[in-house]
């Protein structure tokens, strides 16, 4: 199968400009700009990993997949964990850590799921 390049060059454009955008609607540090350009740009190769999974596709390598389930639970762990650090002097509200629990515990069961090896 013949690679286009045009198409690659467009996905990590496109990737890029929606992660910058979100980014830059975040208001707070740059480190937490950066956490949230990771975060959005990961969900790309989150998305496409899961949809190649449901149709049995393969186009990541297996390292790649092991490197995608992996960096996806600690980009998200990474987040509350800075915004615990940089604000330590505010309180936090409980609700804040319900949702990032959830969002942990979603991002492993996906990494689960991208990493299990179907029974043929």
């Amino acid at each position: 199968m013949k690679k286009s390049r045009t198409s690659g060059v467009l996905f990590f454009v496109l990737a890029s400009a929606l992660s910058l955008s979100t980014a830059l609607n975040v208001y707070g540090t740059w480190v937490e700009q950066a956490i949230a350009f990771s975060a959005q740009f990961m969900t790309f190769f989150i998305l496409i990993a899961l949809y190649c999974k449901w149709r049995d596709i393969e186009i990541f390598s297996d390292n790649a997949i092991i490197t995608i389930a992996i960096s996806y639970p600690i980009i998200v762990i990474v987040k509350p964990l800075y915004m615990m650090f940089e604000y330590s002097d505010q309180t936090m509200p409980s609700s804040l850590f319900l949702t990032q629990g959830l969002e942990f515990w979603l991002s492993v069961f996906v990494a689960t799921v991208l990493l299990k090896k179907e029974k043929r």
